[in-house]
């Protein structure tokens, strides 16, 4: 499916799901801004999509990533109850490395010539950066490569056609990409 230039990227619904739920965690912490690894929260929390379906399968699950989550943060992590989160989550506030991952990902389903961004291309994002949600997809084995494989894989188990790309960044937070032929 080509892009047709000028048209406007969306999010599936899985994708805001996930996304509404890294709102709500994230709401539940201080300092109260979804990052990188709320981002990944939100996608381990939505099984049913692609990349909580490729998360499962490393056994990333909800409650391992909040102990590496709180292990790794520095002091005590404040919690509000889940009825002021959910009234907060309504009007997030995104760092800038959340923002950066969002924009790769619409960049990697141009990729792959969609204008709907899914749970699968926010999670080949947080892969390729070098933020904290990265190193912990790493430790759990989802290197770039890694994730890309098994998203395709999962996407092919749907009736998707799909090709990797193994495409890397070559500037900074930019979207430009290089792709790279795998023979």
């Amino acid at each position: 499916m080509a892009v047709r230039s000028g048209s406007r990227p969306r999010f599936s619904a899985a994708g805001t799901r996930a996304m509404r739920y890294a709102a709500t965690e994230a709401a539940r912490l201080s300092p109260r801004e979804v990052s990188r690894v709320h981002l990944l929260l939100g996608l381990v929390h939505a099984r049913e999509s692609i990349a909580g379906q490729v998360t499962a399968e490393v056994a990333l699950t909800p409650g391992a990533l909040w102990a590496s989550i709180e292990v790794s943060s520095s002091g005590a992590i404040s919690r509000m109850p889940r009825s002021y989160a959910a009234w907060w989550a309504l009007r997030p506030r995104w760092t800038p490395g959340a923002r950066d991952a969002l924009a790769d990902a619409i960049e990697a389903a141009a990729e792959r010539g969609s204008t709907t961004v899914d749970t699968g291309d926010i999670l080949l994002a947080l892969s390729r950066s070098e933020a904290r949600a990265a190193k912990i997809l790493r430790r759990n084995g989802l290197a770039p490569a890694a994730a890309e494989d098994a998203i395709v894989r999962v996407r092919r188990e749907a009736g998707e056609n799909v090709e990797p790309t193994h495409s890397v960044r070559v500037r900074g937070s930019h979207l430009i990409w290089a792709r790279l032929r795998v023979p």
